[in-house]
């Protein structure tokens, strides 16, 4: 959709606040099963295929989201994590912040109990997360994502040019994302789970570099 909202002149620097109610089922929360009870917790993401969306790409702008949520579940999102902190017991608060201007189309947020793993690319932190069951397939898969960034920086002659790179497993979302410095993955890849190692011919590798290209 549009908003059109007419605002009045003033010199340069001049600042205006737009205060929106956005309404709907903006996050897609997924439930536990017998044969899956890891299968918990929601993401949301900024297309315009999603049931609210603002996709034009000449708007951008910097975000920070702050996510409270049980303690044992973690939350991964746009640029770099600035703060976790402990609220209450049962609860804690988690603070994504990216400075970089962007498209907000490419917003994400992956919330779940998730395992994570981190590595290094050159300065950039890369950051990979999964459903604790299906971890042991988890560096094996991304293990190609710095020769891809290299490929892609020689290629191009212009390095990654975003804080880190995320890429985020989560259930129910049938296809790859490129959401900025986060993409996204299915946990299962046409009714295949999507991480692999070199017995199962590395059959996801394209997909990483793909969405690696869109970043």
């Amino acid at each position: 959709g549009r908003i059109h909202a007419p605002i009045s002149g003033g010199p340069a620097g001049t600042q205006h606040t737009l205060t929106a109610k956005i309404e709907g089922p903006f996050f897609h929360w997924f439930k536990p099963s017998k044969d899956e009870p890891e299968r918990i917790g929601f993401y949301t993401e900024g297309l315009s295929g999603s049931p609210v969306g603002w996709a034009h790409p000449g708007d951008r702008y910097a975000t920070e989201l702050h996510i409270t949520l049980p303690a044992a579940w973690s939350a991964f999102s746009n640029g770099l994590l600035e703060s976790d902190l402990p609220v209450g017991k049962s609860r804690h608060t988690v603070v994504w912040r990216m400075d970089e201007p962007h498209p907000n189309y490419l917003n994400s947020i992956v919330v779940g109990p998730f395992v994570a793993h981190h590595d290094k690319w050159r300065n950039h932190p890369l950051e990979m997360s999964c459903p604790p069951s299906l971890v042991d397939k988890l560096d094996s898969t991304f293990s190609h994502t710095k020769d891809i960034l290299d490929y892609f920086s020689e290629r191009t002659g212009v390095e990654y040019p975003w804080s880190k790179y995320g890429q985020n497993l989560t259930f129910d979302h049938n296809y790859a994302e490129e959401n900025v410095t986060a993409t996204m993955y299915p946990v299962y890849w046409s009714e295949r789970p999507f991480l692999t190692d070199a017995r199962d011919g590395r059959r996801s590798e394209w997909v990483i570099a793909h969405e690696t290209a869109h970043q």
